[in-house]
């Protein structure tokens, strides 16, 4: 059941990384200017007041991080999935070995696979185009998410054992 529920959640994230992808520059540009928005209200307090010249270039920039940490946490969110999924076929071994090794670079060459193949797709949107760097910071999110889940799981799974224990 574990494997089913968490290849779900990987079909369910490249669904929509898929989506985002597919969404006209307008688009997509309208819905990161919402979060853009957002950020230059809690760390630019005072950003009404400023000159337009200087508004325009804190917008850019913050425009800049928000679309770039968009793509880094979806393809994290991706790598995490990824390898949890891969290590629900054994039981996760506490020490670093060669199965786990392997896991780790399956989960990586199909996240940084997807990465590669969501830029062809967005050269095939209206007014998107696709960039090496997106690769790289898409490849970037999905190893975070997959030395995530090997940071978080043996943690939650030393903590599960002690609660079955006092049980």
């Amino acid at each position: 059941m574990f494997k089913l529920i968490s290849l779900l959640f990987v079909i369910i994230i490249m669904v929509t990384i898929f989506l985002f992808s597919a969404q006209s520059a307008q688009d997509s540009s309208k819905l990161s200017g919402e979060i853009v928005d957002v950020v230059i209200k809690v760390m630019y307090p005072h950003y009404n007041n400023l000159p337009e010249e200087q508004q325009q270039q804190i917008k850019d920039k913050v425009t800049l991080v928000v679309r770039k940490l968009a793509h880094f946490t979806e393809f994290a969110t991706l790598g995490f999935f990824l390898m949890l999924h891969l290590l629900s076929y054994k039981p996760y071994i506490k020490s670093f070995n060669i199965k786990l090794f392997i896991r780790v670079c399956i989960s990586f060459i199909i996240g940084a696979l997807y990465a590669f193949s969501d830029e062809i797709h967005q050269m095939f949107v209206t007014d998107r185009y696709s960039s090496i760097y997106d690769v790289m910071i898409d490849s970037s999110g999905v190893l975070f998410g997959i030395f995530l889940l090997l940071t978080i799981l043996p943690m939650y799974l030393r903590r599960s054992r002690r609660c079955r224990s006092k049980l």
